[in-house]
């Protein structure tokens, strides 16, 4: 459904390659009732990616982040509790306004800017 690189400005960018897998997750997340801006259709459509990559979503609490905005961070899947000094981040700061989702459906790709230095949880 998705494909994901760096850009070379060190943004992460998600593109659209199934518009029907897409159109499938958003009419499944409906039927319970989630709209396109709810976590739950944001992560089964992100999922996708997430399942077989070190990329995964981070509570900003977790990182020292000041933010409520989506983060997303590469770091080895098993040890969610601590994150290695080379862990990259990755946020989508109009967050507060719209979903990445929102940004899909209307251009087939989304970009989550590149964070500072991820902090290690203690």
């Amino acid at each position: 459904m998705l494909s994901v690189h760096i850009n070379d400005n060190g943004e992460l960018v998600f593109t659209l390659n199934d518009r029907q897998a897409f159109w499938d997750a958003l009419e499944a997340n409906e039927r319970r009732g989630c709209t396109m801006v709810s976590d739950s259709a944001m992560c089964e459509v992100f999922e996708t990616v997430f399942a077989n990559s070190e990329y995964d979503w981070v509570l900003p609490e977790d990182i020292g982040a000041l933010t409520e905005c989506p983060i997303i961070a590469n770091y080895p899947k098993g040890d969610a509790d601590t994150y290695p000094p080379e862990t990259k981040v990755w946020w989508y700061p109009q967050g507060y306004l719209k979903s990445p989702l929102e940004d899909l459906f209307v251009n087939d790709s989304v970009i989550f800017q590149k964070g500072y230095r991820c902090v290690t949880k203690s």
